[in-house]
């Protein structure tokens, strides 16, 4: 039983890795995009 237990868990821990660089991925990409509005001076926050 311990066997299927360390298979079913390295299967989630694949899973949960790729979600965390998805992400970490979008993270970046909201970063890149805030600091172009902040580079243009738009940042789009209404001020």
């Amino acid at each position: 039983m311990s066997g299927v237990f360390c298979i079913l868990f390295q299967v989630m821990l694949e899973e949960c890795m790729v979600l965390i660089k998805e992400t970490e991925n979008e993270i970046d990409r909201q970063i890149r995009y805030f600091f172009r509005g902040e580079i243009r001076g738009n940042t789009g926050r209404g001020a």
